[in-house]
């Protein structure tokens, strides 16, 4: 499972083929200071210098930007959320996962209530949160 931060790090998708271009479409690559580490639709991994970053500014209708939940693996879920709404924070402890549909990713609660990621505003409404936030959350909605 991946922290908060890992799974919040910007990754694109090359979702077009350009000149000179060494990964192929549908690959997936975020950078960190040096490196462009790289995700093949094989599966294979890679790291290379960060010309990337220069490609993905020269290039930018071959990238798409994906939502933090996009092109992850059932084992690099969270496993707390917080949904944000009018205002309103929430905090759900997810149980399973089901990944079968991209598009509306469901963590399952304790209580077999789900959580649609995408459903609604899906760059934004749910964000992996960590253990301590949600249960401050309890607490917090416990003294009420």
């Amino acid at each position: 499972m991946n922290t908060v931060e890992e799974l919040l790090k910007d990754r694109w998708e090359v979702i077009a083929d350009y000149p000179q271009n060494i990964m192929p479409v549908g690959s997936v690559f975020w950078m960190d200071k040096f490196y462009t580490h790289i995700t093949a639709p094989s599966g294979a991994t890679s790291v290379q210098s960060n010309y990337y970053a220069q490609s993905r500014d020269k290039y930018p209708k071959i990238y798409r930007k994906l939502f933090w939940w996009e092109h992850r693996k059932e084992s690099e879920m969270p496993e707390f959320l917080k949904h944000t709404i009018q205002g309103k924070t929430t905090y759900h402890k997810i149980v399973r996962w089901d990944m079968s549909d991209l598009n509306f990713i469901t963590g399952y609660q304790e209580d077999n209530g789900g959580c649609n990621i995408g459903m609604w505003h899906p760059d934004h409404t749910y964000q992996p949160a960590t253990k301590k936030e949600y249960e401050d959350h309890l607490q917090y909605i416990n003294k009420k």
